[in-house]
């Protein structure tokens, strides 16, 4: 609650800060020196909500949202589950500070990446990484690795004794 409150203070502060640019105002050009400029990509038509709902980009675009972000979330969800469940580790707050901390980065990095070589190739590069660490998953023993033998053994022992 002191978070949040801290957090909207902040936002609505800085945001008395901000100001329309003057009219008729462009960026300058922000390519870097010894760089050659970016080809200008062909205009789109902008589409109203109707039109974008018969789409099927939309849809695409949609279902690709829920399942990164629902894969995402459970993990999150479980992950202090899972620690102490299969590998027997009370310190399950770890996995899931591990989680968020790598989540900010990637978030930080893929928009770098987006504005370098392309929101499509940076998509393309993030479903190409997630498919090089799930298609391993079904094949995977279901120990995971950081379970010691002497854990397995016990494991196996209390849940086959009544």
């Amino acid at each position: 609650m002191i978070l949040g409150l801290g957090a909207t203070t902040l936002i609505c502060l800085f945001a008395r800060i901000l100001t329309n640019p003057p009219a008729g105002y462009t960026p300058v050009a922000s390519a870097t020196p010894g760089t050659s400029p970016r080809k200008p990509t062909a205009a789109r038509r902008d589409l109203d909500w109707h039109e974008m709902l018969r789409s099927r980009q939309f849809y695409l675009l949609w279902l690709m949202f829920v399942l990164t972000a629902s894969a995402g979330l459970t993990i999150i969800a479980h992950v202090a589950i899972i620690a102490k469940e299969q590998a027997r580790w009370e310190w399950g707050f770890v996995p899931v500070a591990m989680l968020a901390i790598f989540n900010t980065i990637g978030r930080v990095v893929s928009g770098f990446l987006s504005d370098r070589i392309g929101r499509t190739q940076t998509m393309v590069l993030a479903f190409m990484l997630q498919r090089s660490t799930c298609l391993p998953l079904p094949i995977t023993p279901l120990r995971p690795c950081w379970c010691s033998a002497r854990h397995s053994r016990a494991s196996v022992t209390e849940r086959s004794t009544p």
